[in-house]
């Protein structure tokens, strides 16, 4: 028969052989029914947390039975498991945890350094005995269990492409559902090629691009401004760069006295008084606060020179 949740291969084998040893390590063994009774008292306790299932809850992991029975107690609750080293660097796992956000964080008595310096993005839930025999809430872990479908996750993995290409190559020799084996033979072969492709084919990629721009490239007239050589009295409104008694690089709204040499931006309104000019020294006369004044427009000079203005 079809089996929908995961879960189903427990039940079904702890209602066969309740007595016979599912994990067992140095501390501590599981037989089936021990285990499947652990997951639902871990999967109540952590369906007390959530608001709803098909949340990812990390497990970190020390090699010991009880890690498998919390991936089924993870499984209970309807959520799905993200096994993780806790032998890892510390900041690696905040930014595993931080990406998750996951819905909990279970761990072990002796993990409980990096649980605690985890407890500030997620919830955290000690695995002891205490939550293995939690009280089991059959009428919650049904109800999470009845929204999730057999297309949800049931764990997930944070490695590397190397690791992974190898993970996908031997589950599918050493599997024998053929499901898992085709979907662990389409990982490995897609991890292998997604190496290949950004190891070989990408830079080639990119040179190529980079050849093709360089020569299709061109340059807008006008885009960069205009050179303008003027003195006298101007109007200016917008940017102007260049040198005006000082180097000048800002948005100008005002008036300017003097003579100047400088690049002036698209859109910028300009206009001089008397454009292109240099005055002779008999037009410049001293005003009374002493500053040199230009003579009259309708006062011709005859020793004037033109500018270069375009």
């Amino acid at each position: 028969m079809l089996q929908k949740n995961v879960l189903e291969y427990l039940e079904n084998t702890a209602r066969r052989f309740p007595d016979k040893l599912a994990f067992s390590d140095e501390g501590r063994s599981f037989s089936f029914a021990q285990l499947l009774a652990a997951a639902k008292g871990l999967g109540s306790a952590l369906a007390a947390q959530t608001d709803r299932p098909n949340r990812p809850v990390v497990v970190l992991v020390d090699h010991r039975a009880a890690n498998l029975a919390a991936f089924q107690g993870v499984l209970s609750a309807g959520d799905y498991y993200v096994p993780l080293d806790s032998q890892m660097p510390l900041p690696r796992l905040r930014g595993i945890v931080e990406t998750l956000a996951p819905a909990a964080l279970v761990y072990g008595q002796a993990r409980e350094r990096v649980a605690q310096a985890l407890a500030d993005l997620c919830p955290v839930l000690l695995l002891d005995e205490a939550a293995f025999t939690h009280s089991v809430d059959e009428a919650r872990l049904q109800c999470r269990r009845d929204r999730v479908l057999d297309i949800d996750p049931v764990y997930a993995i944070f490695t590397s492409g190397s690791i992974l290409a190898s993970a996908g190559v031997l589950i599918s020799v050493l599997t024998t559902n053929p499901v898992i084996a085709a979907i662990g033979t389409c990982l490995g072969r897609g991890t292998i090629v997604s190496i290949l492709l950004v190891l070989f084919v990408l830079p080639q990629i990119l040179i190529l691009g980079d050849t093709i721009i360089e020569r299709t490239s061109f340059e807008m007239k006008g885009v960069a401004g205009m050179a303008r050589t003027a003195s006298g009295t101007m109007h200016v409104n917008g940017r102007v760069r260049g040198y005006i008694n000082g180097v000048v690089d800002a948005e100008i709204k005002g008036v300017l006295h003097g003579q100047f040499s400088a690049n002036i931006a698209t859109g910028t309104e300009f206009t001089v008084d008397k454009p292109d000019m240099y005055l002779s020294e008999k037009n410049i006369h001293e005003s009374e606060d002493g500053a040199p004044e230009p003579g009259t427009p309708d006062t011709p000079d005859t020793d004037t020179k033109g500018g270069d203005a375009e």
